[in-house]
């Protein structure tokens, strides 16, 4: 059995007079949480504090010339320290909204009630003019609604001009509504993308002249049969959530209780499809009697 050692009373006093010796001589009062935020000690200074540490114990005359073994073994020992003070930046950078990052960030949204949403999966398609009699050209408006014979929901992300000289182009895609679940995969018929979506206005006029849906509608075809789709290629991406800097800002503007202007604001921003969201309140708040 081990002997206890009676190391006699503790002077709290003797305590507090090396804590404050060691803070005056490491320079540790600037670091670390200050009304700032967390600062952490770099690696220069943490080396630099142990080779002066290192010569006032040691002697002046100790050899820390690069390349001495005391100098490496200070060094590698600051290397460790430095890292330390880097996981404690995180530490505490990850406790806040305004600056935690990744799986810390997701974690607060869920404490918020507003978990990370997820993006929409991009790809691209190939759309092909079949020109009409008297037509030259068409052009194929930015946002225009495709549909899969599952009914998933895709737009083109940029306008696209078809002609008789380049009759075949490709076009970049987005899915309407987030989440892994349109990825959509032309190998399985029912996330392929073959047909315009009829309802919509976007395609019914090109500028000045008439656009796909009503050039379909004059000729009594489908619009396939004008502008037909090649969907050969995945789209990809939906599995990803949003990218801090926009999840952050989401979150800074998350308000507290849902009927409020700013609650109903967020819930609409959420709403697949949706760029902006107004919202106005005439009555000047609720009525809570």
């Amino acid at each position: 059995m081990a002997e206890s050692i009676d190391l006699g009373p503790i002077d709290l006093a003797d305590v507090v007079a090396l804590d404050e010796a060691l803070t005056r001589s490491t320079g540790a009062d600037g670091f670390g949480v200050t009304d700032g935020g967390f600062v952490p000690k770099p690696f220069a200074r943490i080396l630099t504090e142990k080779l002066a540490l290192a010569r006032a114990l040691l002697g002046a005359d100790l050899d820390l010339t690069p390349g001495s073994v005391i100098r490496k073994l200070l060094e590698l020992s600051a290397l460790e320290d430095a890292r330390t003070w880097a996981a404690l930046t995180r530490v505490y950078d990850d406790q806040y909204v305004a600056s935690a990052a990744g799986v810390a960030l997701s974690r607060l949204g869920d404490e918020l009630g507003v978990p990370r949403p997820f993006l929409e999966a991009t790809g691209v398609i190939s759309l092909t003019l079949i020109p009409p009699t008297g037509r030259d050209s068409l052009t194929i408006p930015r946002g225009a609604r495709l549909l899969s014979t599952g009914d998933h929901h895709a737009a083109t992300s940029s306008a696209v001009t078809l002609t008789r000289e380049r009759p075949t182009q490709s076009v970049e895609v987005i899915a309407v509504y987030p989440g892994p679940d349109h990825n959509l995969d032309p190998a399985q018929p029912a996330q392929r993308l073959i047909r315009w979506n009829p309802d919509d206005r976007k395609l019914e006029w090109d500028g000045s002249l008439p656009g796909l849906t009503q050039l379909a509608r004059d000729a009594g075809v489908p619009a396939e049969t004008i502008v037909t789709i090649a969907h050969t290629t995945p789209l990809t991406g939906g599995e990803l959530g949003w990218p801090d800097g926009r999840y952050r800002k989401l979150l800074l503007r998350a308000p507290r209780a849902l009927w409020s202007a700013d609650g109903i604001r967020l819930a609409a921003s959420l709403v697949p499809g949706v760029r902006q969201a107004q919202v106005i309140d005439d009555l000047g708040g609720l009525d809570v009697e």
